[in-house]
């Protein structure tokens, strides 16, 4: 609180030296053009991992103690997906084509579509999962996704079925890739089942409270000995870049 402030003395000495005292400084105030300096404070933020970006920023204003400052907006909780496993049909994988999806899961709040065709020439696998992660609360939503995606990568490093892992820019929030090989045991019966091996990619986006999840894994000459069913596998790079092709569309929903 400012000092009290208490009324010159009486008197026609007092007047005359305050009357001085406006003067001068008006003098000075001429003297300067009425100008007055400031030094600007001037900060650089550095983002992102495959370029840096210098962004100037501005002074901050100058909050009253009476005045707040205005809270971050918060991000809107998606809770309604469209249905991707028909969206899709005309960005599968040529490989895909043809084959009838199979809809896993389909409410408004997760997704799940599968395209699996397994025969003794080659075999086909490619899973789309994306999910709201509103199933519990809403509210915890954001932080249940956050989680979902780093279950995923540990995940994604174990060395099973997995030769590889790596973290992608540029896509969603956040996002990774794993080179995955990995079997499907499939027959009419378990007595006469096969174990058919295939190859290919994961890809796992994480956008706001969605997760995104598209592992495509296919193989071509296929030789069966036994049980055992292998052929030569889908390479990681073009499974990689088709499952991301799917992601970057499935993202564009979202928008």
């Amino acid at each position: 609180m400012p000092p009290p402030v208490h009324p010159p003395p009486a008197g026609g000495g007092g007047n005359r030296a305050a009357v001085g005292v406006i003067a001068v400084v008006a003098a000075i105030a001429v003297l300067l053009g009425g100008k007055a300096i400031s030094g600007a404070v001037r900060k650089e933020m550095r983002g992102g991992s495959s370029a840096d970006t210098n962004i100037g920023v501005p002074d901050a204003p100058t909050i009253s103690p009476s005045t707040s400052a205005p809270a971050s907006p918060r991000a809107a909780v998606v809770t309604s997906l469209p249905d991707y496993c028909k969206g899709l049909r005309g960005s599968l994988p040529a490989k895909v084509r043809g084959i009838e999806v199979d809809t896993v899961t389909s409410d408004a709040g997760r997704r799940s579509c599968q395209w699996e065709r397994l025969t003794s020439a080659n075999g086909r696998n490619l899973d789309v999962v994306v999910d709201t992660n509103v199933s519990g609360d809403p509210g915890k939503a954001l932080e249940d996704a956050a989680e979902e995606f780093g279950r995923a990568w540990e995940h994604a490093g174990d060395p099973e079925f997995r030769k590889g892992r790596e973290k992608l820019t540029g896509l969603g929030d956040e996002a990774f890739a794993s080179h995955q090989v990995s079997p499907i045991v499939y027959g009419p019966d378990q007595a006469r089942a096969k174990t058919y091996w295939l190859g290919g990619a994961q890809v796992f986006v994480r956008e706001g409270n969605v997760t995104i999840d598209v592992t495509w894994t296919a193989a071509d000459g296929y030789r069966t000995r036994g049980k055992l069913v292998q052929g030569t596998n889908l390479p990681y790079g073009t499974a990689k870049k088709q499952a991301i092709e799917i992601a970057a569309k499935i993202l564009a929903t979202l928008d």
